[in-house]
């Protein structure tokens, strides 16, 4: 089974194999059938999952909706989304929407954290990490605070959001 290594661009996606086992060449030498694979990135696959998000955590009536456009300055995601709920079982059902919006259109997450007390749900869907919070916990960690990019706050009265402001996109 071959090991392999994803360094994700805005362009293109490139992943390194070292695969297991190499093909013997004459003289005794050996080279690996695979050196590298790069795929190409829809350019607005990660905007599209963003509206997705948003439009879910609207559905949920999550309060106090902000995306951060962290792109330029983060290597693990592009936006971060971060959004309220006034109890356990709204941040719950906040992270759930997201999840079934999400898996409607085959796009499951990398992971997520915090479902059993719910305090912080964090979702990872690479490009785009959510974070659902209760009002407490998220004046006490104060995540969008440490993040100096540009933001978009969204009208937590909207019925849906269709596209995203200039310095989200």
């Amino acid at each position: 089974m071959p090991s392999f290594r994803t360094i994700k661009t805005s362009k293109t996606l490139k992943i390194d194999l070292q695969p297991s086992t190499s093909r013997p060449l004459q003289g005794g030498q050996s080279k690996n059938l695979f050196k590298e694979l790069i795929l190409p990135v829809k350019k607005n696959e990660s905007a599209r999952r963003l509206l997705l998000c948003i439009n879910a955590v609207l559905q949920k009536k999550a309060k106090n909706i902000v995306v951060l456009n962290v792109k330029e300055t983060s290597s693990f995601t592009d936006y971060l989304l971060i959004c309220s709920g006034a109890t356990d079982r709204q941040v719950q059902a906040v992270s759930d929407a997201i999840q079934e919006y999400l898996k409607k259109e085959d796009i499951r997450p990398l992971g997520v954290e915090g479902k059993t007390n719910a305090e912080w749900i964090l979702l990872d869907y690479d490009d785009v990490v959510i974070s659902v919070f209760q009002e407490s916990a998220r004046s006490f960690y104060g995540l969008e605070d440490l993040w100096d990019a540009p933001r978009m706050k969204i009208d937590e009265n909207a019925a849906e959001i269709k596209k995203l402001t200039k310095d989200m996109a």
